[in-house]
């Protein structure tokens, strides 16, 4: 399986007038009233979806050639792979019910072949008969690509078999003179018929999962059932080395906005509480803004907290924390999702204030906490079904406020996972990917879709960790550390993806990735380069999904925790700047006892739980990753790319040193300047 590379927009215009030249040098297509679109009836095993109704040996041979005729019907979704085959026809009840016809042809000697790889073709083909106004289908081979159908002409050593032989030069003429219009109206058209190559995207995080709290990562651990979550798994890939920006949530949800780690701002450690102005800056590129330029629709349906700002309607004055604590209602958001790259924004802010219903920039509504995740659900199939028979392809990051506290189940969901109301809210949870997916196939809209399920950071003491254990339920499976830890339980994440025709079903990768990747991989997607002022932190993990390594200028990957403790990971190593945990667990960094290690290095190959510290028995493999670790600080992006500068002067590496003696080792400078408006 191959992937769309990167193409520029150049590249994409040649292709298209590539596709008109083919069509007007091709006559036999219109002057036939039918187009016989024949499978390649090569031997040997093909990886064909006509497999079943053409007529295949049990090795997966063809043994005879056969011809399909396709009537086209305004309408019609010729999507190949998901023929699904009528037992006593042997064909597929969609070429039935859409009046399809299909025929043998004993004497075939040549024609058109489709690549069936790609089933991005039906908005181009319907799009383009509909102008050409005629009643068969184009000579499309239809290749792996983001640029929309190219086209191909098998060769034959004679003319197609169902050529008109009458045809008269008349004729001929006018039927070059119709293909000239037809070809005009197609590069009219290119722009929208390009929505069919573009995939939706969905993009579901929940809040405080854990990495043992989906049972497919975690089977003999994990006694919460996810069957959704199980089931994304098994259509998709498993990312098993996919770690959250931070262990906390804030610079996580900055991170998978921007491409950029949230400590480069003046968010050193903790989260933000609202009531002031976004931590995202007005100028900064989103991967939201960055998809509505490139034609999509988007939304966002959930848990924002990252800073906004409250105004009286009437005075336009500000509303402080002091005053409400929660936001009235009629209160206005000068600078919330919809002011940073989103069409359209129904959620809350964080947990403290989730009685406070936003919807775009206004509060309209206050409700109780355990309406919020059946209103998020709610709100998001209603998006999908909004989008149904829509050209732009969509956007939709669906940040939950779940599993985090309050933990409120819904009354149905209550008593079902058998441990407690953490476990029910997980499995409500889960519920949400199983609303969404069925969503999305109702509407037509799966085939075309990637989503992802993850997490922003480990599960949270609020869970109840240790009764979970007791019963056998290990939130951080074999890791060490939850929420708001240095060690890998704070930030490796469950990270679930499902591309149909593009990511393999129930195949697993191992390779290092970060939620900050987000962006470059749309920008990788599509073929589109991101701004150069954004993704300072952002990889591509496209390659990955087709099993090929990931082609990075990024060394590794820079953890935080809550105290803002930094680690830095390559390869199997992991150098963390802490003598503790960093976050909640113990030992915290004032409970380690004195003469112990400055730091922890750890061979996460050999021991992924973090218990044997190598920091002093491999000092120059320490050193390595702690110059790697400065540099990146200091320079202001992890990757390759123009100048940047961090918003803060001053980040402080050792945070542990620098609280016994306030001066600590030397920091990394930077050139920018701290503002916290940032």
């Amino acid at each position: 399986m191959k992937l769309p590379q990167r193409q520029t927009t150049d590249q994409r215009i040649f292709a298209d007038l590539l596709c008109v030249l083919t069509i007007l040098l091709m006559p036999t297509c219109v002057v036939s009233e039918e187009l016989v679109i024949h499978p390649q009836a090569a031997p040997g095993p093909l990886d064909n979806p006509l497999k079943g109704w053409c007529p295949y040996t049990d090795a997966g041979e063809i043994t005879q050639p056969y011809s399909m005729v396709f009537q086209y019907v305004p309408g019609a979704a010729l999507n190949l792979a998901k023929a699904s085959i009528d037992s006593s026809s042997g064909m597929p009840d969609w070429l039935i019910k859409k009046g399809v016809k299909m025929r043998r042809d004993k004497e075939h000697s040549g024609g058109l072949a489709p690549d069936y790889d790609d089933v991005r073709m039906i908005s181009a083909t319907e799009k383009f008969i509909a102008a050409l106004g005629q009643r068969y289908t184009l000579p499309i081979v239809f290749r792996k690509s983001a640029t929309g159908p190219s086209f191909q002409r098998f060769r034959s050593r004679q003319k197609m078999n169902i050529m008109n032989s009458e045809v008269t030069i008349p004729r001929l003429i006018g039927l070059l003179v119709k293909n000239v219009v037809s070809a005009a109206l197609f590069v009219l058209l290119s722009s929208s018929s390009m929505a069919g190559s573009k995939p939706n995207i969905v993009y579901i995080i929940c809040d405080d999962l854990g990495y043992g709290d989906v049972h497919c990562l975690a089977p003999e651990t994990s006694k919460i059932p996810t069957p959704n979550a199980d089931r994304l798994a098994s259509e998709g890939m498993i990312f098993t080395d996919a770690h959250s920006g931070s262990s906390v949530c804030s610079p996580t949800r900055y991170g998978i906005m921007t491409g950029r780690y949230s400590w480069r701002t003046w968010l050193q450690k903790g989260v933000v509480t609202g009531f002031a102005p976004s931590l995202i800056a007005a100028k900064r590129p989103t991967v939201a803004s960055f998809l509505k330029e490139q034609g999509y629709a988007t939304a966002a349906i959930g848990k924002w907290h990252l800073n906004f700002e409250y105004l009286n309607p009437k005075t336009g004055k500000q509303y402080t924390q002091k005053q409400h604590d929660t936001p009235p209602i009629g209160a206005k958001i000068p600078d919330g999702p919809i002011h940073r790259g989103f069409d359209y924004y129904h959620g809350f802010h964080h947990a403290r204030n989730m009685e406070a219903v936003i919807e775009n920039d206004e509060v309209i509504a206050h409700d109780e906490a355990i309406n919020m995740l059946p209103r998020l659900t709610r709100k998001s199939v209603e998006y999908i079904e909004s989008r149904a028979g829509k050209d732009e392809p969509f956007f939709l990051y669906l940040p939950l406020g779940s599993p985090h506290t309050p933990i409120v189940p819904s009354p149905e969901w209550q008593g079902k996972s058998g441990l407690g109301l953490y476990g029910d809210f997980v499995m409500q949870t889960d519920n949400v990917i199983g609303e969404v997916s069925v969503a999305l196939a109702k509407h037509g809209l799966a085939e075309n879709t990637l989503v992802i399920f993850t997490s922003d950071n480990g599960c949270s003491k609020a869970a109840g960790i240790p009764a979970l254990a007791e019963k056998g339920h290990l939130v951080s499976a074999h890791l060490r550390g939850s929420k708001a830890d240095i060690w890998d339980g704070g930030h490796r994440i469950p990270f679930i993806v499902r591309w149909p025709g593009k990511v393999e079903p129930g195949t697993t990768s191992g390779q290092l990735i970060c939620l900050t990747d987000l962006f470059a991989t749309t920008s990788d997607i599509l073929g589109e380069p991101f701004p150069e002022t954004s993704c300072e932190d952002s990889v591509s993990f496209l390659q990955a999904l087709s099993g090929k390594p990931i082609q990075s200028t990024r060394a590794g990957v820079i953890h935080h925790s809550f105290s803002g403790h930094f680690a830095y990971r390559t390869g199997k190593w992991k150098l963390i700047l802490a003598r503790g945990s960093g976050g909640w667990t113990s030992p915290k960094e004032n409970e380690v006892p004195k003469g112990s290690m400055k730091a922890q290095l750890y061979d996460l190959d050999a021991d992924p739980g973090e218990q044997n510290n190598l920091y002093t028995s491999k000092p120059e493999i320490a050193e390595r990753l702690l110059s790697q670790l400065t540099a990146e600080v200091r320079q202001g992006r992890s990757t390759t790319g123009q100048t940047s500068q961090n918003d803060v002067e001053n980040i402080v590496l050792w945070k542990s040193e620098a609280a016994v003696n306030r001066q600590g080792a030397k920091p990394a400078i930077t050139s920018g300047k701290k503002n916290r408006k940032q």
